[in-house]
């Protein structure tokens, strides 16, 4: 399973991924070192967070092939991890207000601004 591999390039931790989720973080654990496997449906909840395939999840013995993680997974992160001190106010609340969206909301956006990106560069 890719799981820790996905977490990871979310930047987020076992807590943080149990917690969107719906779990606990000793199950995340479990499931990233291989001592027991997730149910169907939480296969099926984890493929759908991250907007892959339940193939691609699981595809552990296919660590040759690399994932195709969308664009909105780094989107929302980046725009996170941009150091206030670089911000104007006008940014820092736009950046505020964006973390402050949820899930479903920020991957419509995510999907809003790599539409807007594809435009340009047609």
């Amino acid at each position: 399973m890719r799981l820790k591999e996905l977490r990871e390039y979310s930047n987020l931790t076992q807590k943080q991924l149990a917690e969107k989720i719906g779990n606990v973080q000793r199950n995340i654990s479990n499931w990233e070192s291989g001592v027991s496997e997730p149910d169907l449906s939480t296969v099926i909840k984890l493929a759908e967070f991250f907007n892959v395939t339940t193939d691609e999840l699981l595809g552990a013995d296919r660590s040759d092939v690399p994932l195709r993680i969308s664009p909105r997974q780094n989107i929302i992160a980046d725009i996170a991890s941009v150091p206030k001190e670089y911000l104007s106010g006008k940014d820092a609340r736009l950046i505020e207000q964006i973390l402050s969206l949820s899930d479903e909301q920020k991957y419509y956006l995510s999907e809003f601004i790599r539409a807007m990106k594809e435009q340009d560069s047609e």
